[in-house]
C-alpha cells in the first residue's frame, strides 16, 4: 500500500522556544537525523521524492557518494518506476548548516515522499 509523508525542517537550536523548532515536523526531526538519514527509517522503499530547499542544498540517495543538488528553483522531484526505489536518503552536513545559519526566515528543507508500506 502506498502512503504519503512530509518532513519539514526549519532549523534547530538549543533554545526550545525557537520558532523554527516549533515548525519542524515530525517533532523529532533535527540536524543529526537529517545528516545520518535516520529520520527516514521506516519509510523505505521511497517511490516518489520531492525536496524543497535553498538552491545549492545537497543530499544523497541510495548511499551514493555523489550528491544531488537543489537547483535555482529550490525544488527537486523524482518519480521512480520500473521497480526502481530509494532505500536511503541523507542530507549534506554543510547544507543543513546553510539552513540553520540562514538569516532569512524562509530557510527550510521540506521532503515529500510516497513510500511503500506494509498492509495494516
Amino acid at each position: 500500500m502506498k502512503k504519503i509523508k512530509q518532513f519539514r525542517y526549519y532549523g534547530g537550536s538549543s533554545d526550545d522556544s525557537d520558532i523554527a523548532i516549533k515548525k519542524n515536523s515530525p517533532s523529532e526531526i533535527n540536524r543529526n537525523n537529517l545528516i545520518t538519514g535516520s529520520i527516514f527509517q521506516g519509510y523505505f522503499p521511497i517511490l516518489q521524492l520531492g525536496v524543497q530547499s535553498l538552491p545549492g542544498v545537497k543530499f544523497y540517495v541510495n548511499n551514493s557518494t555523489e550528491p544531488i543538488y537543489i537547483g535555482s528553483t529550490g525544488i527537486y522531484e523524482l518519480d521512480l518506476n520500473n521497480g526502481v526505489e530509494i532505500s536511503s536518503l541523507s542530507f549534506d552536513y554543510e547544507s543543513v548548516d546553510m539552513v540553520d545559519n540562514n538569516e532569512m526566515s524562509n530557510a527550510h528543507i521540506i521532503v515529500d515522499i510516497v513510500y511503500e508500506a506494509e498492509e495494516d
